[in-house]
C-alpha cells in the first residue's frame, strides 16, 4: 500500500454548512486527500440544528452536493446524539460518508486499517450499557487487536484515555 494523505477533522456538532465549506476549501488548497476521518461529535446533540445545516446535510445525502472524498465518522458522545445515527453498528450514511460504528477495526476501501473507539467512558450510573459509552472490555479488545493486527491508526474521541 502506498502512503495515503489523510485529513483529520474535529467536532462538526451538526454545523454541516460551515464544515462542508471548510472541507472543500482545505481539499482545494492542500489536497488532494485520499480520505478524511472525523474524530469528534459529528451530529448535533439535538434536532435544533440550523436550517441551513440541515439543508446542507440533506444535499449531501441526496447526492446534490457530493463530498470531495470519503469521510469516516465516529459515533455518538451522548444519548441525545445517539438518536441521530440510524444503525449504531455502523453503516454508509450516503455516498462517501461512512459511520464506522461504536468500536472496532475497519479497513477503508483505500486500504487504511483504522481501530476506533467512539463515545465516552462507561460509568456505573446512567451511561452503563448505553450506545454512546464504551467499556473497559472494548478498550482491552482494541489493545488485543492492536497487538495482533497491523493497524494504520487508532482513532478515539476521548484523547486523554491511556491506550498503550
Amino acid at each position: 500500500m502506498s502512503a495515503l494523505k489523510v485529513l483529520a477533522c474535529g467536532d462538526v456538532v451538526g454545523r454541516f454548512s460551515s464544515w462542508l465549506k471548510r472541507l472543500e476549501s482545505v481539499c482545494k488548497k492542500a489536497g488532494p486527500f485520499d480520505l478524511a476521518v472525523c474524530v469528534g461529535s459529528f451530529f448535533s446533540p439535538s434536532d435544533a440544528s440550523a436550517e441551513d445545516d440541515e439543508a446542507a446535510l440533506a444535499a449531501v445525502r441526496s447526492g446534490r452536493r457530493p463530498l470531495p472524498l470519503p469521510v469516516y465518522v465516529l459515533g455518538p458522545n451522548s444519548q441525545a446524539e445517539a438518536g441521530r445515527y440510524g444503525d449504531l453498528a455502523g453503516y454508509e450514511i450516503c455516498e462517501n460518508l461512512i459511520y464506522l460504528g461504536s468500536h472496532g477495526c475497519y479497513m477503508t476501501r483505500e486500504g487504511l486499517r483504522i481501530a476506533y473507539l467512539s463515545g465516552s467512558t462507561e460509568g456505573k450510573g446512567d451511561s452503563a450499557g448505553k450506545p454512546f459509552a464504551f467499556s473497559f472490555g472494548q478498550v482491552k479488545e482494541l489493545q488485543v487487536r492492536k497487538t495482533y493486527f497491523s493497524l494504520s491508526c487508532i482513532c478515539r474521541i476521548i484523547w486523554f484515555l491511556r491506550f498503550s
